[in-house]
């Protein structure tokens, strides 16, 4: 900790004496403490979990004999970023990092940002390396990002049109600080051990903005692991360094802007083969992934005053009267689309199965979960003068893991299972241009089914020089 706050004030000094030099370059100290309580009930048995799913594995064993457990964590994260936006004749240079380091874990942490490249302005042509965002993706929940690590070349043709393209990604699920800081390791105490295997992704995507802003992207991603639930053909593994998991994706969306109003929906879908030689599909050894969601949202921004609801919907997996897999449903790419707690983080369940750094996973669980779900959020946030004030509140209400199913998107109830996890969050901070200070509450809440309840009280601070 010592060599830390030494680190952070060296960097505070280096910047205040060479800001006026070079303005673009900004350093930032953070600081973020956290009180997590968490009750669920002992660990049911395979017989008292609803079909196909496995609700609490991976829950922290506990030795109380009450019939639920309580669970505290405290902890706290310091970090020190640095951003520095520059160009220099054709050479553009974009760098963001962030030196974390946490009090539970052993060394520091090196984070970068949404865009961390260089790149290098060839008549008109952008010839990047770095960490790029995808500027073709325009989803409704503010939460979510997504965006390749590699080489890539962007093109704007005038006012109107421009593309990307990712000639090689090498996909790691587009990690974000603001999206892990309160990760799963937290509650269970154990670190997981990212996978190894080969990751590729090949995307190309445009943009055409006019009084409607559209957009299109497709992209082609290969791992060489299919998650922490699934078997694999070892022989391909040892062979070629993956065993055939593949998958074709796409997205297009249509974002419309009326003064401060806004309506946005973006349709995504994913086509590919997943080669885990599951027992319960119908054809061992090959499975197809194949599925669409529907994202939705609308909303309202100015200057001081934000509010907007989203909605996704993906769709379920098919399976036949013997219950066996006939294809797999939607698989989504990038972060959690959430902006709450719990849900995003803490527990880290998606609204759909997803290929993230340890690989493609699809598993009905609730922490580290990806069942194929409807997932919605709400916000609502003021800026007045220096104080910032945000609500949200979040949900996500799984389909059932078992039975026949045709592998559309349903809205029927009977589609989905009896339970839900609902999320409420309040930020209320103080910020100006150069510091920050703020406080975070937040409250998970699920039926008596579930009977998991948690609480969160985080405190941060961040000083920018």
């Amino acid at each position: 900790m010592t060599r830390y706050l030494l680190f952070v004030c060296l960097l505070s000094f280096l910047a205040e004496g060479i800001l006026s030099q070079i303005s673009p370059l900004q350093v930032q100290t953070n600081a973020r403490f956290f009180e997590i309580q968490t009750i669920y009930p002992k660990a049911p048995s395979n017989k008292s979990n609803p079909p196909g799913w496995n609700l609490f594995d991976g829950f922290p064993d506990e030795t109380s004999n009450d019939s639920r457990y309580l669970n505290r964590s405290s902890n706290s994260l310091l970090s020190a970023g640095l951003k520095y936006d520059k160009q220099f004749d054709r050479i553009d240079v974009n760098l963001e990092m962030d030196l974390v380091k946490r009090n539970e874990t052993k060394g520091d942490l090196l984070y970068t940002g949404k865009n961390n490249f260089i790149r290098y302005n060839l008549n008109d042509y952008f010839i990047g390396v770095g960490k790029r965002q995808f500027f073709y993706r325009e989803s409704p929940f503010i939460g979510y990002s997504d965006g390749g690590e590699g080489l890539f070349v962007e093109k704007n043709f005038n006012r109107k049109w421009k593309f990307q393209i990712f000639f090689w990604d090498h996909y790691r699920g587009y990690r974000l600080l603001e999206k892990e800081y309160l990760s799963p390791d937290h509650f269970t105490g154990k670190e997981i051990e990212i996978q190894k295997g080969q990751r590729r992704r090949h995307s190309f995507g445009f943009v055409f903005e006019d009084f409607l802003k559209l957009t299109m992207g497709i992209s082609y991603i290969e791992f060489g692991t299919f998650g922490r639930h699934t078997k694999e053909v070892n022989t391909n593994v040892t062979k070629y360094g993956a065993d055939g998991d593949s998958a074709l994706m796409g997205n297009c969306g249509a974002k419309f802007d009326f003064r401060y109003f806004y309506t946005n929906i973006e349709v995504l879908w994913t086509k590919g083969i997943d080669r885990s030689m599951n027992k319960m599909t119908t054809t061992p050894g090959s499975i197809l992934i194949e599925g669409e969601a529907l994202s939705l949202g609308f909303g309202y921004a100015d200057s001081f005053l934000k509010y907007g609801i989203a909605l996704q919907i993906s769709d379920r997996e098919e399976r036949n009267s013997q219950n066996q897999v006939v294809k797999l449903g939607f698989m989504n790419t990038g972060t959690h689309p959430g902006s709450t707690y719990f849900l995003s983080q803490y527990l880290q369940m998606f609204p759909s199965s997803y290929f993230s750094q340890n690989g493609l996973e699809r598993n009905q669980t609730i922490l580290r979960g990806h069942p194929q779900s409807s997932y919605g959020e709400i916000f609502f946030s003021v800026h007045l003068f220096d104080i910032f004030m945000k609500l949200t509140a979040a949900m996500i209400l799984p389909y059932k893991a078992s039975g026949k199913s045709d592998g559309k998107i349903s809205f029927q109830k009977e589609s989905y299972e009896n339970f839900y996890l609902a999320e409420f969050s309040y930020d209320l901070a103080y910020k100006n241009d150069q510091s920050q200070i703020g406080i975070t509450i937040s409250y998970l809440h699920s039926p008596s089914f579930l009977n998991i309840q948690g609480t969160m009280i985080q405190g941060y601070g961040s000083i920018l020089f």
